[in-house]
């Protein structure tokens, strides 16, 4: 058995690979853990709506206040991917950047795109979580239909938006929808008036107003595309191709000081514990073709969590549902 050891390196440059299209780690933050099983605290949210009588006299006990946590015990996922090498190609790579003749690297290559992968599968994971009902608590989510969706003229978004925060225990900062359902909001009627000041057949808002207008630290816009299946078959002609943040708004309470320890657990909607980072390691595959090779192997051990389901709130078919369509594979 080969030895696996990270590349410190190449972790490095894999750690810090982002695509702007991808909006998983502003969704759900990746957050540090100590070990592999680890343990978090799950607070009695009535607990905290308690205000006691804290006026004390002279020689008076003051009220004690016990906060009662439940711990639960979670484990990191383990996440990888491989990219096999060649030693032949290997080989005549570095001859040719030897003779300047070119400056292509395999491994460099194959580690950007299983970096690319890696993020993209999570970013499929994060907008599944993101748009799961049971994720919600019941009273926290509703299914527009009809008028009410953004997409039609006599919908009022601004006013069921205001409503809906106005009404959570925990008002959000966050905002995560859809390229498609952000165009909607953007153009819908009540908003572009409301940001624009004029009868609201006219023109679209943007991110930053929007995001005033309805006072969010953020609206987070995914862009990102996948194929519905997630098995590679390259002797397929066409691949069907969706939007991987579907005909849903999320909006929840992100609180950046969340932490992934147990007896310090912050009210938020969710986040990512991880072990370690994202990390690269390259071994080598003696029974890889004629020649042997090497492997070029991503991995992250972390888990998507939602901790505070009081934190969130899902509105469910703003825009009538996409169609699917067919990417043809380039022969």
């Amino acid at each position: 058995m080969p030895t696996m050891l990270p590349n410190p390196v190449w972790s490095g440059f894999a750690e810090g690979y982002r695509n702007n299209r991808y909006i998983a780690d502003l969704v759900l933050p990746r957050v540090p853990v100590s070990a592999e099983l680890f343990e978090c605290d799950y607070y009695d949210i009535p607990e905290f709506l308690v205000a006691p009588n804290n006026e004390v006299g002279r020689l008076d006990r003051p009220p004690l206040v016990d906060f009662k946590a439940s711990q639960r015990q979670f484990r990191t996922k383990n996440y990888a991917m491989d990219s096999p090498l060649p030693q032949f190609d290997l080989d005549l790579a570095k001859a040719q950047r030897q003779s300047k003749i070119t400056k292509y690297d395999p491994e460099k290559l194959a580690m950007d795109g299983i970096a690319e992968l890696h993020e993209l599968a999570r970013e499929r994971r994060v907008a599944a979580i993101m748009s799961n009902p049971l994720n919600y608590l019941p009273s926290m989510q509703q299914v527009l239909a009809g008028t009410s969706q953004f997409t039609d003229p006599a919908s009022r978004a601004k006013d069921l938006l205001i409503a809906i925060m106005d009404g959570m225990l925990y008002r959000p900062n966050k905002m995560a929808l859809s390229r498609l359902a952000w165009t909607a909001l953007r153009s819908n009627p009540q908003i572009v008036a409301a940001v624009l000041g004029n009868a609201g057949s006219e023109g679209v808002a943007t991110v930053e107003q929007v995001a005033k207008l309805l006072e969010l630290d953020e609206i987070l816009v995914g862009d990102s595309f996948a194929a519905i299946s997630q098995n590679r078959d390259p002797s397929r002609p066409a691949e069907m191709v969706n939007r991987i943040w579907g005909n849903d708004v999320a909006l929840f309470y992100s609180n950046p000081a969340a932490q992934a320890i147990a007896g310090y657990n912050q009210f938020t909607f969710g986040y990512t514990a991880r072990l370690n980072g994202v990390e690269i390691l390259t071994f080598p595959d003696n029974y890889m073709g004629a020649g042997g090779g090497q492997v070029v192997r991503i991995r992250e051990r972390c888990i998507e969590l939602i901790t505070g389901k009081f934190c969130g709130y899902l509105l469910r078919n703003v825009i009538p549902a996409s169609t699917p369509f067919s990417m043809d594979r380039v022969m």
